[in-house]
């Protein structure tokens, strides 16, 4: 078995051809369009370049979640697909340089994304006095939102590369006390975890209209980041198959993977109805709103395809068992759900400037841009990620137990 196990366990950059060059080519002119984009017009430009950053940041911080669960259930079922979590988890620090022209220090330009940062907006307005202390602290500048941002990249970029050092280390001197190590620092990995993800989704998304709350907000993006994370995972780890690497990765693994897929599908469609069936029997304006403007004929079309897009389809795909082993089926479900938590974010963010999901073609323009230029870089960052360690972790003492899972 050792042998086996030993088998194309590490990618050459020389196996990725001009992979890695023609996605940084992709996305340097993805950057380029959007900064022209935001020089013809920075308030199109704010709400495209942030549902960009929502959509790979919330992957990559589902990604973050199911490395640090697996650490603290001690679970050995997915030891070959670990891995690849911790790699993209390792793209946070190029999602931190992203969102650098989300900064307040920019100044006016952002006061049409958050408000909150306006003062001629918020000087004589009782609900943002009730929250200035979340929001300012008491200064003068939003120094609190920095403190805070340096918690979410802190977590997700500092502990996730701590994860992924810990774990490559153990691919060399193959000591247990590796695991060991890791699984009690991923206790409370998750409580920060469970910080990071609520309170960042509600100060880059809830805060777009200061005076809308919801208590199950940030449970309902982890929600979202988790099935989608999974799904990535599918998609990653079906690329290497195809290219011949990880072979040990079998439909028992796919089974088990695609399961979650199906649990966080309801799951997901559990707390939407939970918060959207709440805040119409409260019936409260600051609550109703975020629902009255989705609502309008323009937006309903899409509101409704939300139940169906990311509840019904997904839900019905994924409980046949053959939808969670045969390759090409969990494979266009792990697709959809990656694009319906895509159209989610897009729900969630453009409503509050656009009176139509179809936008104008310089708008659309704008939103593949940033799609691009965001995504084909972090893309690369993976991939430069994948030819520095193993494709799996090779002397874990618990990788026979993931080889030979069944469920």
């Amino acid at each position: 078995m050792e042998a086996k196990v030993q088998d194309r366990v590490s990618l050459k950059k020389e196996d990725l051809g001009g992979t890695i060059t023609g996605l940084l080519v992709i996305g340097v002119l993805g950057l380029i369009g959007a900064g022209v984009g935001c020089y013809l017009n920075p308030i199109a430009f704010n709400f495209s370049w942030l549902f960009a950053f929502m959509v790979f940041y919330t992957m990559a911080a589902g990604s973050f979640f199911w490395m640090v669960v697996q650490h603290a259930t001690n679970s050995g079922w997915n030891i070959l697909v670990r891995r690849q979590l911790e790699n993209v988890v390792g793209v946070f620090w190029v999602l931190a340089l992203f969102f650098i022209p989300m900064l307040p220090f920019w100044g006016s330009r952002l006061h049409s994304i958050w408000p909150w940062l306006n003062p001629e907006v918020t000087g004589h307005d009782p609900l943002y006095h009730a929250k200035a202390g979340y929001f300012t602290m008491g200064f003068d500048a939003p120094v609190f939102f920095y403190v805070r941002l340096l918690i979410y990249f802190g977590t997700f970029w500092g502990m996730g590369s701590w994860f992924r050092r810990r774990s490559i280390q153990q691919d060399s001197d193959g000591h247990p006390i590796h695991s060991v190590k890791m699984r009690k620092v991923s206790y409370g990995m998750i409580a920060l975890f469970a910080i990071s993800i609520t309170f960042s989704a509600i100060d880059w998304m809830m805060s777009m209209d200061y005076h809308w709350y919801s208590t199950m907000w940030g449970v309902y993006i982890f929600a979202g980041s988790a099935g989608a994370s999974l799904a990535l995972l599918v998609i990653i780890l079906h690329s290497l198959k195809a290219k011949g690497y990880l072979q040990l990765v079998n439909e028992e693994h796919f089974h088990i993977i695609g399961k979650l897929m199906l649990a966080f599908t309801i799951f997901w469609s559990y707390v939407a109805f939970s918060q959207f069936m709440l805040i119409w029997y409260a019936n409260i304006p600051e609550e109703t709103i975020f629902y009255k403007i989705r609502n309008t004929p323009q937006w309903f079309p899409l509101s409704i395809g939300m139940l169906f897009g990311h509840f019904i389809v997904p839900f019905l795909w994924f409980l046949g068992q053959s939808s969670k082993k045969v390759p090409w089926r969990i494979l266009a479900g792990a697709a959809w759900m990656i694009f319906v938590h895509m159209c989610d974010l897009y729900w969630i963010i453009l409503p509050v400037i656009r009176q139509s999901p179809i936008p104008h073609w310089k708008h659309f323009l704008l939103d593949v841009s940033c799609v691009l230029g965001i995504g084909c870089i972090v893309a690369a960052v993976f991939l430069r990620n994948l030819t520095k360690a193993n494709l799996y972790p090779v002397k874990d003492p618990r990788l026979d137990e993931s080889i030979h899972v069944k469920n």
